[in-house]
């Protein structure tokens, strides 16, 4: 069974028992108020009735059935419904651990490759908007990396073609120049594209 293949069950530990205490919470208060329900009533036929009567042997033995199969329904129920509510916070959790990771790679200057979630996770689309987040971003720091080189090759040039013949503030205004262009290379050599 696929479900018991996971290497980890729990991904992010608050959110996904955070979601699975608002699923027992639930199922609590279904069983509490169908306990009611069913119990109450019987409950209150009994100790209304005399005890030697044949209703009061009808609604004992009504108790005693509710009692052999309906709790015993109630914990396979709420076993099951536990399970579930792991399986679907995974869904949420898992794509949420994976926008984590690559949030984190952006804060120190990665731009990672497009993220894959499972087939049937939650957040696709999310997980689809991310994806062309980073594509923006990487196809716009390549343009940059690309008029950084432009750039120290026109500086370059213009270095050569003015030669020796520089006045002093003509000399200060390429250095600062150079100066900026090279402050520039540096900024976008923080960033990093992922392969």
């Amino acid at each position: 069974m696929r479900f018991f293949r996971r290497r980890r069950f729990i991904v992010n530990r608050e959110l996904q028992m955070s979601l699975l205490r608002n699923s027992f919470l639930y199922v609590v208060l279904f069983v509490a108020v169908i306990g009611v329900v069913f119990f109450v009533p019987l409950m209150t036929e009994l100790t209304q009735s005399e005890s030697t009567s044949a209703g009061t042997v009808q609604v004992g033995n009504q108790i005693r059935y509710l009692y052999t199969y309906f709790w015993p329904a109630v914990i396979l129920a709420m076993i099951l419904i536990f399970l579930h509510s792991v399986r679907a916070s995974h869904k949420v959790a898992g794509p949420l651990y994976r926008f984590t990771l690559v949030l984190e790679a952006l804060k120190e200057g990665e731009i990672s490759s497009p993220i894959s979630i499972r087939k049937g996770d939650y957040l696709q689309q999310e997980a689809d908007l991310i994806n062309q987040v980073l594509e923006s971003l990487r196809q716009n720091l390549e343009g940059l990396q690309q008029s950084q080189v432009q750039l120290n090759q026109a500086l370059s040039e213009y270095k050569r073609e003015l030669g020796q013949n520089l006045s002093t503030a003509e000399e200060g205004r390429v250095r600062e120049l150079t100066e900026k262009a090279t402050l520039l290379a540096d900024r976008l050599r923080y960033f990093k594209l992922a392969a």
